[in-house]
């Protein structure tokens, strides 16, 4: 009850301090008043109020819903701000979370807010923050705050709980005093908490004498750059800092503070800790003082405030200031200029004016198998041309395939298939079938049979239309049976971990289902799939290296398979260093029995060691994935997605055929609840990051494929991907691209959401695009090849392995074809010998990787540098770049050695333009004249391209289509101010950013223009006049009669 007691003084006492007074929305929070106002539901456990809380005795289950402790609240407002606070305490080491959720009481509907908040053993004190996205749709049935605590093991107490309105809250100034005291590069170990001390053991000295820092607090933000002030000279990740604050309290308080810290941070308040992010760091971007609310249990007289700050990689600073309430949301409607656009209907009608059908080549498989031509392109057995591959990756309409009919599926399919190919796509990455094909199912790797026919009819249908298939074996699922697909995909990382070490199970696992699914007979090809020429090439596992960056969080969550890694680590050095002396060798005795995970940005040896480590157990995986293919009878192509690291290059040169990149511009970090964040940059802006990633990763004389990548629903700049991404893979002569994921959907009952393709009206124009640049081939692949030239001693260099190839080199891949080879290891003897390239360059160094658990991506460095000068400063000497190329290092302009492809990164402006196709990227209020369009006005940040639909040149085509590509949000959707940080996800309607455009088409022949609907329906005519070079229109988006649309359909007439 003392806890308690503290917790409701901090309401009173925060008053006191000017705060204003803060309400606890609970009911009976701890539980004085025996279980009234909460409800439990469930019977795998006990919940007993006890000690100012209640302790939760929980029997392991598989699903968090078999135990619910929840509480109904009616008076938590749509878009306002809350914040829970509360305190975990767990008996035992806990592997799986406890669930927080806002929701409707009896329909299992979420209200805009659910949280998995990873536990560990011992005391946690937490929060979570809560934006109401949805009022209950029904009086009757109330929302709730659930706590889903099934999946929890043994004795676990919550305590102090508060929950309350951060609108509430008024600014207090910080009591610190303006003096502090730092010591900077203190051993990591240092625990000095309670006092100041005189000095403190280092990691770079022997001692660190601290140094004096004057940093007042008022009512604004404060800060200390660490770097400048603690005596630093030296930047690396996690160097340690603390930092002290000797201050007076007139009272006893509790005192919000906000604090943030780049990257982690530790606050103790006389000698207790308060606060720590140590083990996620800040999270929130950019680090403010606004990232951490955290209240400071501040006593009358004299207190100490102690913070140790850990270095991210990119900054060291401390962040604290007063807690202001939320700022007013950006928001989405007419008065911003977002209108509703017709999202229902989505299949493409044939003959439409988007109708794509035409470019696709069917049925797939007509000249058999796909293999490698002598360039490293695919060709196929009957047709040697170099082929290109345009599709999606990843999730199938559910209406077709899983909720339908049985009488209604065979037309689903087959619609859904001419779908597919009438918005121009001929490849689908079957990702995610290790989940599919397990619907309902009860039995280990025994699918329905139900399901598994649907699968069989949609494959039979997408060869007719021409579509071909990338098959990815294991995804997630594993072929688990349904009730145990959650578990099987929470562990993703640790069966990747123990895939790559050679587990026996898994790998027989692999093995069998492998055999399983190839030598299944389709009933409607009357192929075995390992027979198929439709399967372009199997995919082993998804993303199989993403996990070796992770392995550190597996010890608390899966410490079997962690002791079974460390054993096999152990192993590996053991052999490496047995014929060594002693005396020789780099690692001490203690580091050989018993040797740690080393972190990624870590230089030493042992990094060095641990990824060559890897690089043995990724190329040892590929070799049994290869035999488990040939024992299978399948002898068509296989590939598998590396991450960027250089140890992955390696890997890909000695062990894979075709090499699957994946990237997103701007994936979002926490999907898409409250205060989950989206950068809010252009990637123009940033010259084409997401495309330049790839460059360590194109293997010279190989096939690319990118087939899972896109930029993400609530970055503004998701017009851009046709210019920045698709237009460059087609200069690079990529062979395949596939955004992920559902681009194909008959009608549409869904919000815009982080991926989804379909009903994304921005990401429909530009695939439509993207398209007629890539697969159709309007944009002309570059005449020339630069490859960097890399050793494995080059690679297993410290600070090499675990990083990318330098981002500030991979800028010449915006001027022409580059990738990378190797010089001395044995290249993959399943692949051809190309020809030599036009140039070979040294690497300019490397750069380092952000690890996430969905992605992994390398950081950007400089825009040019000396290296970079002198190599374009070749390429004009060599031809390679013409001499009226206007690159320009200093001014960040790229242009194409083709002269199609024009970026101007600084304006956010990029134009391509073809004979048959152009398009300009332009931000609001600029114009641009390219060769058959001339935009005139533009008061929005716009795509705005055309493109012939009749396969002719610009010139003289019959039928064009314009593109007008703004920005999609949902109904009621909310950011914060800066856009990053979401509030409220919104609702259907989907809305559309509506400009004003002034746009001329340079024809002599008389031209008519119709709005188009998302199926290619006209929907009205849009005058034209006549001018002097040819026709122009006045366009009001926002007043068009059936809505906004980003197609309008061009037609010259005879």
């Amino acid at each position: 009850m003392k806890k308690i007691a503290l917790m409701a003084l901090m309401f009173v006492s925060a008053c006191l301090a000017g705060a204003g007074e803060l309400r606890n929305l609970l009911a009976n929070p701890d539980f004085s008043s025996g279980m009234a106002h909460w409800e439990v539901e469930g019977k795998i456990g006990t919940v007993t109020p006890k000690n100012g809380g209640v302790e939760l005795n929980v029997q392991k289950s598989r699903n968090s819903g078999l135990l619910k402790l929840q509480q109904a609240l009616r008076n938590l407002k749509v878009g306002e701000t809350y914040r829970l606070y509360f305190t975990v305490n767990c008996e035992k080491p806990q592997t799986r979370p406890v669930v927080i959720s806002y929701r409707m009481r009896r329909k299992p509907k979420n209200l805009g807010f659910i949280k998995w908040v990873p536990l560990r053993r011992g005391e946690q004190k937490l929060f979570v923050e809560i934006v109401p996205g949805l009022e209950s749709d029904n009086p009757e049935d109330p929302p709730v705050l659930s706590f889903y605590i099934g999946e929890l093991d043994g004795k676990v107490t919550l305590s102090e709980m508060v929950l309350f309105n951060l609108n509430d809250i008024k600014p207090v100034q910080p009591p610190f005093s303006e003096k502090w005291t730092v010591f900077g590069l203190v051993d990591p170990a240092v625990k000095a908490f309670d006092a100041i001390p005189a000095e403190l053991p280092g990691i770079k000295e022997k001692t660190v004498k601290p140094v004096a820092v004057n940093a007042p607090s008022s009512l604004k933000e404060s800060k200390i750059n660490l770097r400048l002030e603690a005596g630093a000279t030296r930047k690396r990740h996690s160097d340690p800092a603390m930092l002290y604050n000797e201050f007076e309290s007139p009272v006893d308080a509790q005192i919000p503070v906000g604090f943030g810290a780049d990257w982690y941070m530790e606050i103790h308040l006389n000698g207790k800790l308060v606060y720590s992010t140590m083990a996620e760091g800040n999270q929130k971007s950019p680090v403010s003082a606004s990232n951490h609310l955290v209240f400071l249990p501040v006593k009358k007289g004299k207190n100490l405030l102690a913070v140790k700050v850990l270095a991210g990689s990119e900054g060291w600073k401390l962040f604290w200031g007063p807690v202001q309430p939320p700022p007013a949301p950006q928001r989405f409607t007419a008065k911003e200029g977002y209108y509703p656009i017709d999202t229902a209907k989505l299949a493409v009608k044939k003959g439409s004016a988007l109708d794509l059908s035409s470019i696709i080549d069917a049925p797939a498989g007509k000249y058999g198998r796909a293999v490698l031509t002598p360039e490293g392109h695919i060709a196929f057995e009957k047709n040697s041309a170099p082929q290109r591959f345009f599709g999606f990756s990843s999730d199938v309409d559910e209406k077709v395939w899983k909720t339908s009919s049985d009488r209604d599926f065979p037309f689903l399919a087959a619609e859904y298939a001419r779908a597919v190919r009438a918005q121009g796509y001929n490849l689908f990455r079957m990702h995610g079938f290790d989940e599919w094909v397990m619907t309902d199912s009860r039995e280990d790797q025994k699918p329905l049979p139900r399901y598994l026919d649907r699968w069989d009819r949609l494959i039979y249908e997408m060869k007719q239309q021409g579509i071909y298939l990338q098959f990815n074996i294991f995804a997630f699922a594993l072929y688990v049976p349904s009730q145990n697909r959650f578990l099987t995909t929470e562990k993703r990382n640790a069966n990747k971990i123990l895939f790559l070490l050679g587990e026996p199970e898994i790998r027989a696992r692999f093995a069998e289902v492998s055999r399983k699914i190839l030598n299944h007979v389709n009933p409607y090809t009357k192929l075995a799939w390992k027979d198929d020429p439709v399967f372009i090439a199997m995919e082993y596992y998804n993303e199989l290296g993403l996990a070796v960056e992770l392995t550190r969080k597996m010890e608390n969550a899966y410490p079997a398979e962690y002791r079974f890694l460390k054993e096999k680590w152990r192993g590996f050095l053991r052999k490496k260093y047995a014929a060594l002396p002693k005396e020789k060798n780099p690692h001490s005795a203690a580091t050989m029995a018993n040797p740690r995970l080393p972190v990624f940005w870590d230089r030493s040896q042992l990094r060095v060691d641990y990824d060559e480590f890897w690089y043995e157990c990724m190329k040892d995986a590929y070799r049994f994935c290869d035999q488990v293919m040939r024992d299978c009878g399948y002898k068509g192509l296989t590939l598998q997605c590396p991450m960027p690291a250089l140890r992955c290059a390696a890997v890909s040169w000695e062990s894979v055929q075709i090499v699957d990149g994946h990237g997103y511009h701007c994936h979002p970090d926490g999907g898409e609840q409250p205060g989950a964040s989206v950068s809010q940059v252009s990637s123009i802006a940033e010259a084409a990051n997401v495309f330049r990633r790839r460059f360590g990763q194109h293997i010279y004389g190989r096939p690319f494929f990118f087939n899972e990548h896109n930029y993400c629903f609530r970055n503004p700049f998701q017009y851009e991907k046709p210019v920045a991404l698709d237009a460059y893979a087609a200069l690079n002569d990529w062979d395949s691209l596939a955004i992920h994921s559902g681009a194909v959907a008959l009608t549409n009952d869904k919000r815009a959401s982080s991926f989804e393709v379909a009903n994304n009206p921005v990401l429909r124009a530009g695939e439509f695009l993207s398209s007629l640049f890539f697969l159709r081939r309007d944009v002309a692949p570059a005449k020339h090849n630069v490859a960097v030239a890399l050793s494995k001693n080059y690679v297993f260099r410290p600070g090499n392995s675990a990083n990318a190839l330098a981002p500030t080199q991979s800028r010449i891949t915006l001027l022409t074809k580059a990738a990378s080879l190797f010089t001395d290891l044995p290249r993959y003897d399943r692949v051809p010998q190309p020809g030599g390239p036009d140039m070979t360059i040294a690497p300019a160094g490397s750069g380092e990787i952000v690890w996430h658990g969905w992605y992994a991506a390398a950081k950007e460095t400089a825009a040019a540098d000396s290296s970079l000068e002198a190599l374009v400063k070749t390429m004009r000497s060599r031809g390679i770049l013409p001499k009226d190329n206007i690159t320009d290092l200093a001014k960040q302009i790229y242009q194409s050695e083709t002269g199609e492809i024009t970026m101007f990164a600084k304006e956010k402006k990029m134009t391509v333009v073809t004979p048959k196709s152009e398009a300009v990227a332009l931000t609001a209020g600029k114009t641009e004249k390219l060769n058959t369009i001339d935009v005139k006005k533009n008061s929005v940040n716009s795509l705005i391209g055309l493109a012939s639909v009749d396969n002719k040149a610009l010139t003289e085509s019959g039928r064009m289509v314009l593109v007008l590509s703004t920005r999609v949000a949902n109904t009621n959707m909310q950011h914060d101010p800066s856009g990053v940080h979401l509030r409220v996800i919104g609702t259907l309607p989907i809305l559309y950013q509506c400009g004003e455009y002034e746009i001329e088409i340079r024809r002599a022949e008389k031209l008519r223009c119709y709005a188009l609907s998302l199926t290619g329906e006209r929907k009205e005519e849009i005058p034209l006049v006549r001018s002097a070079d040819g026709w122009k229109f006045a366009l009001d988006m926002a007043k068009l009669k059936h809505g906004p649309t980003p197609f309008f359909e061009v037609v010259a007439e005879k």
